[in-house]
């Protein structure tokens, strides 16, 4: 994986800064509230602090948000309304960040107190096709996994901006973990506090098992469940690529077939996230694709 020295948030203010070279105004802080349309045109976008008069938008929400709670159906026609409601945002991805008093020495690996390098790269827990197939099958009947596979990174070992000297920061990716459980609640999908705990036990057992004595060293955790992302980030079904990166919604069919060159029925509103081709991943190219669209029709 790159990493981005200083923490990825620092991706958002490089990108900041290389606007201001081009008196672009940045706004912060603002909900925006609906983006409005008079005869299938742009013509504003309303906040809750102002209201933009414009024709052109460019939205990196997923789908789902950008039409049904911004724009709204109205404008719509029916064809793309069906294939808005059909987009698959199925997520069993979870977040578990980990703040450490040293980092964990594996059993398969070396010292790690007197080489860093082994930590490097990207540590996947368990490693066979067996324990993905057996860590899946809990979640498709809405159970999280039991066995769960974990991708581990640690960006401290090659940024130490990140934390306090001789401290690290763990990131885990946790597969899988259903945005709605069998026995979910309305207000949470399922993931009630003790279930939250238990789910967080397992995976740290998990490492446990493959470093031990890896619980003596952590300072902090906070667990993010599907749910959790969708709530805090707004994005459905805590679906991190902005709908799943299946076949059927790759390429042409992304985000809906008919409608993968970034434009949509709506004139001057184009799609430029994760939700357009190629999809998710921190990779500039969708944006960079529906800048180009964009340039050529204004």
């Amino acid at each position: 994986w790159g990493c981005v020295k200083g923490g990825m948030g620092e991706l958002s203010n490089s990108l900041a800064k290389a606007c201001e070279d081009f008196d672009v105004d940045i706004f912060t802080g603002e909900k925006v509230r609906s983006i409005d349309v008079a005869g299938r045109r742009i013509t504003e976008v309303v906040t809750n602090r102002k209201t933009y008069s414009t024709d052109v938008v460019a939205s990196s929400l997923d789908p789902h948000v950008t039409f049904k709670y911004l724009v709204g159906y109205g404008d719509l026609p029916d064809e793309f309304i069906h294939n808005l409601e059909n987009i698959n945002y199925d997520s069993a991805t979870a977040k578990l960040n980990l703040a450490l008093d040293k980092l964990p020495e594996f059993k398969c690996g070396k010292n790690v107190a007197r080489d860093f390098s082994v930590l490097t790269g990207t540590i996947h827990i368990p490693s066979s096709l067996r324990g993905i197939e057996k860590a899946f099958d809990q979640a498709k009947y809405g159970e999280p996994s039991k066995d769960p596979i974990l991708e581990i990174t640690i960006p401290t070992t090659i940024d130490n901006t990140l934390a306090p000297e001789g401290k690290h920061i763990m990131s885990v990716l946790v597969q899988y973990a259903p945005f709605k459980l069998n026995n979910k609640l309305p207000h949470n999908g399922g993931w009630n506090g003790r279930l939250r705990e238990d789910f967080t036990r397992n995976c740290i057992n998990k490492i446990e098992e493959y470093a031990p004595g890896f619980k003596n060293s952590i300072l902090h955790s906070q667990f993010l469940s599907p749910w959790d992302l969708e709530r805090t980030y707004g994005i459905t079904g805590g679906n991190i690529f902005h709908g799943s990166m299946i076949l059927s919604q790759m390429g042409v069919f992304r985000p809906v077939a008919g409608w993968s060159d970034y434009r949509t029925p709506i004139k001057g509103l184009y799609i430029c996230g994760s939700a357009s081709h190629p999809g998710g991943g921190v990779t500039g190219i969708p944006g960079r694709n529906a800048a180009q669209e964009i340039l050529k029709d204004i």
